[in-house]
């Protein structure tokens, strides 16, 4: 797992995805998304600041942070940009807080063998990703915006 600034590990600008940036899961969007379904989480790039704090006045604290942003590398070449996320164990549960809290959880997600079991939506049609390995649900991500694409190659790390 990486971190990132700006840019996707691909090179292209987050924002000017096809059609920018989804924020409401249409009829159409769903069926997309939902062959995302099965796929293996390859690997994810976490970036150092969200969409989501980008118009506070004030800046809120990493250790208080529940929003993150990153780029999630799924197996068939498909990337699926994450805007305004937030990840929770338990789906009754508060979110996940802290930006080292965050961090780790997002590392194990990445090596440990999950796939998207599930692709859904919340009440405001806002997209929800449910991750699982042995058929045991890991994690669940609500996403505030994200873009749908290809990727060409995985991040290098050792940069």
């Amino acid at each position: 797992m990486a971190t990132g600034d700006s840019r996707n590990g691909n090179g292209a600008d987050a924002a000017t995805g096809d059609g920018g940036i989804q924020t409401v899961v249409t009829e159409k969007d769903m069926q997309s998304l939902r062959a995302l379904e099965g796929k293996l989480l390859t690997t994810l790039t976490l970036w150092e600041d969200s969409l989501a704090y980008g118009d506070e006045d004030e800046v809120v604290p990493e250790t208080e942070r529940i929003f993150f942003d990153c780029d999630l590398y799924l197996a068939d070449r498909q990337l699926l940009e994450v805007y305004g996320a937030s990840a929770y164990f338990d789906p009754d549960g508060e979110p996940l807080q802290g930006m080292e809290v965050i961090t780790e959880a997002l590392g194990e997600l990445a090596e440990g063998g999950n796939v998207v079991a599930e692709v859904g939506s919340d009440a405001e049609d806002g997209l929800v990703l449910v991750f699982a390995a042995d058929d045991e649900a890991t994690m669940i991500m609500a996403v505030s915006g994200w873009v749908l694409s290809t990727w060409d190659e995985l991040p290098d790390y050792d940069e």
